[in-house]
Formats: structure tokens, C-alpha cells, sequence
């Protein structure tokens, strides 16, 4: 983890991978899950999503799977939707399918890891655009469920 202080003055922290495991970089054959990600500006908060950072890191590294994937990624927040109300109530058919799309989505390779490691809030209309016109293929109502 490390302080940086922003334009306002205030101080901001942030987790980096070292430099060794920085995507593309992979072990087992499994692509590093972690990316270099904004903490916020709360200390304790910091702090504990950079020890979660550090246990996914090493996982990856000693080829023992993470607990999960990190917070606030992609995958995190399918992981999150799929414990809710909203989604449990659905038809085990219809959660299965949206398992299924999820699990596509979060798998789209990138020029760094995959889809599901991006950080969720960092996900603007551009990114959509481009998932757009990779599961287009699949039809326009697909690919608009995978947006």
C-alpha cells in the first residue's frame, strides 16, 4: 500500500502488485487476479482491503486459490448480486442463466487479466460498448444482457 497525495492536498492510498506479478503475469497457469486498485482516502478501510489484496496475491502465488476475488472487481460485485434477494428469488433455470452470463462476462480476456478483475465503478459506457460488440455475435438481445 502506498500514500499519495491528490491535487486538494489530501491523502490517498493505494495497492500495487509488485512489479513481478503485475499482469499479464500468471503461475499454474493462472493469470495474476489482482490489479493495482484506489483504496480510498479512510485509513482503516485502506488497510483492510489492502490485507485482502495481499491474501488473493498470495494465494496466486503459493497456487492455493484466493478466498474471492477482490473487492470492488467485476466478479466481486456478480458475487455480491448473486447473495441478494433480487437474485434468489429468480427460477433456479433463470439464476443458472444469469450465472452463466456472469461467469462469460467476467471472462472476457483483456489486455491485462480479465474482464472481472476491473474495477466495477471504473466500468463506463466505452467498456460497455466494446462487451457490446464482442457478444454481438451471439445475437443483439444476448449481447444486451451481457451489458
Amino acid at each position: 500500500m502506498r500514500i499519495k497525495k491528490l491535487a486538494d492536498g489530501k491523502l490517498a492510498y493505494f495497492w500495487e502488485p509488485p512489479h513481478w506479478a503485475r499482469p499479464p503475469a500468471t503461475r499454474g497457469g493462472r493469470v495474476c487476479p489482482v490489479v493495482a486498485t484506489p483504496l480510498g482516502q479512510h485509513l482503516v478501510k485502506a488497510i483492510e482491503a489492502a490485507e485482502q489484496l495481499n491474501e488473493a496475491l498470495d494465494g496466486w502465488r503459493t497456487a492455493q486459490p484466493s478466498a474471492g476475488p477482490a473487492t470492488g472487481s467485476v466478479a466481486w460485485l456478480f458475487r455480491w448480486y448473486r447473495s441478494q434477494r433480487k437474485f434468489t428469488k429468480n427460477t433456479p433455470k433463470t439464476q443458472a442463466d444469469y450465472q452463466k452470463i456472469m461467469e462469460a462476462v467476467a471472462d472476457v480476456p483483456m489486455k491485462r487479466g480479465v474482464f472481472g478483475q476491473r474495477t466495477a465503478g471504473k466500468v463506463g459506457p466505452e467498456t460497455a460498448d466494446k462487451l457490446y460488440e464482442i457478444f454481438s455475435a451471439r445475437g443483439p438481445r444476448q449481447a444486451l444482457y451481457m451489458v
